[in-house]
């Protein structure tokens, strides 16, 4: 579990696994292990890395990087810290809406396992941005790291100064770094300012390769998804990602459409080596999109399996408005108003107009699975040999999740044995976010969601109470056991003893 969501194609499927089965996750047999305390919100993805040598002895390590720029290797197995690395003071952060106390590792690191190294973005009080490549025996700086990550590039837009723009410290870097297997690249994105972002690093060197600004000569474009991490084609390298609004264009959308001064609510694909855009679809209502905040790049978008050779390859996502877009990956449909969209197919989603996708979707065995926000987790099933979802859910949960849904997980045995698990963070607290009440975590039935294996508080005396609830976590399944990152704590859950 070394990436965002499992793998490249972002389908958060773990297919591994041969422990956790939807005849043992029961409160009577399956609840909390362990409990770390960490110095900040955990709003990273744990990653695992199984069979670790560390000062000469092997472990099952989780790592965790929290808000006040702390890195832990923890022992999954044993209360036990193997390492914790402080990255620089983090900044007072006080967004309602954002995040807050602290701003400072936001976004999923990635891992290099070929070098054993990791991956982080911490933003400080000193330097807004720095990328590190840790060591992940021991947390030691690598490659002469870390870098300052800045950039500028030419434009006319809101915050342009002598015809260039350059990267704001206002930006967060909150989707989860992307490596590149193609390129030997690190991907960061920026969005929560006036432009988006894409910036390549070097993975041996950190040295910039590559730059590309979604609204080099308007605003908006801004890259956040709810967390997720950029596609990858592990053939081409080529990144597929989706853009918000964040900010309008400086005359406001009365002076135009915003799609005119760059990618505002796009799906794009850019190529590995300069980030130049090599395609784009951006819905037809992209002004309307952008008149009422209703991100496209609320949620992230994944690659499904190559489909027969008589369909398209695909990438699939969608945002705030509930439409779900199937993109054909080699010609995804450019913008085509008043009332074309040149796409596969559209599915809605969602109980209400706005505020609905939130979530990296998660693709298993032919089924595609949403949960939006006030609304039940649903499944839809994709044909691999037509390339279309059902239009309805072929499964829905029974359990409303307000707070943007979630973003789930799934663990499986190949194609058997499939659990879907999601964090209910209904019970975060906007305007206290540390006193917020707990998480709830759930397992389903990945093939009748209507059936919960279980929730962490049907157990009683509290025995399996998850930390306080936090936006947009997702769990990590590995070797049989969940990792719940929270507020102020990391919770392992497992087979009971």
């Amino acid at each position: 579990m070394l990436t965002y969501h499992n793998d490249d194609a972002r389908d958060g499927a773990y297919t591994q696994e041969v422990t956790l089965t939807p005849s043992n996750v029961n409160s009577n047999q399956f609840g909390k292990l362990l409990s770390y305390p960490v110095d900040g919100q955990i709003y990273a993805q744990p990653l695992y890395v199984p069979h670790l040598s560390i000062s000469g002895t092997a472990y099952n390590v989780v790592f965790v990087a929290t808000e006040n720029n702390s890195v832990y290797a923890l022992n999954a197995n044993a209360s036990q810290t193997l390492w914790n690395k402080n990255l620089g003071t983090a900044k007072p952060d006080s967004d309602q809406y954002g995040i807050t106390p602290l701003l400072g590792i936001t976004s999923t690191p990635v891992i290099d396992i070929t070098t054993n190294t990791m991956y982080v973005l911490a933003q400080t009080t000193s330097v807004p941005f720095q990328l590190h490549a840790l060591d992940i025996t021991s947390g030691a700086e690598k490659f002469s790291g870390p870098v300052t990550v800045t950039g500028t590039v030419p434009g006319s837009g809101g915050d342009s100064s002598g015809g260039n723009i350059t990267l704001e410290s206002s930006c967060y870097q909150r989707m989860g770094l992307a490596l590149d297997p193609v390129t030997n690249a690190i991907y960061l994105t920026f969005g929560h300012c006036t432009h988006g972002w894409v910036l390549a690093y070097d993975k041996t060197t950190l040295q910039q390769t590559a730059i590309f600004n979604a609204t080099p000569d308007g605003d908006g474009g801004g890259l956040w998804s709810s967390g997720g991490a950029p596609a990858i084609d592990d053939t081409t390298g080529d990144l597929y990602l989706i853009t918000g609004v964040d900010q309008l264009d400086v005359n406001g959308v009365t002076e135009g459409d915003p799609v005119t001064n760059g990618y505002n609510d796009s799906f794009l694909r850019l190529d590995p080596t300069n980030l130049a855009v090599l395609d784009f679809f951006t819905p037809d209502d992209n002004s309307f999109l952008a008149s009422n905040d209703a991100d496209l790049g609320s949620g992230s978008n994944i690659l499904v399996p190559n489909n027969s050779s008589s369909t398209p390859r695909e990438t699939i996502g969608g945002g705030k408005d509930g439409n779900i877009f199937v993109v054909n990956r080699d010609s995804m449909g450019g913008y085509n108003p008043p009332s074309t969209n040149s796409v596969i197919q559209t599915v809605h989603t969602g109980v209400q107009q706005f505020d609905n996708i939130f979530a990296t979707p998660v693709y298993w065995n032919g089924s595609l699975y949403y949960h939006c926000d006030n609304d039940v987790l649903q499944a839809f099933s994709w044909n691999s040999a037509t390339g279309l979802l059902s239009t309805q859910p072929t499964s829905s949960g029974t359990t409303t999740f307000g707070m943007h849904g979630a973003t789930a997980s799934l663990s499986a045995n190949g194609a058997t044995k499939g659990i879907i698990w999601e964090i209910d963070n209904s019970n975060y607290n906007f305007t206290t976010p540390l006193s917020s009440a707990p998480s709830i975590l759930h397992a389903y039935d990945a093939t009748n969601l209507a059936t919960e294996l279980y929730n962490s508080t049907q157990a009683p005396s509290n025995r399996d109470q998850a930390g306080a609830a936090l936006k947009f976590t997702v769990p990590t399944i590995a070797g049989g056991q969940v990792f719940v990152g929270t507020s102020s704590e990391l919770d392992v859950y497992g087979l009971l003893p």
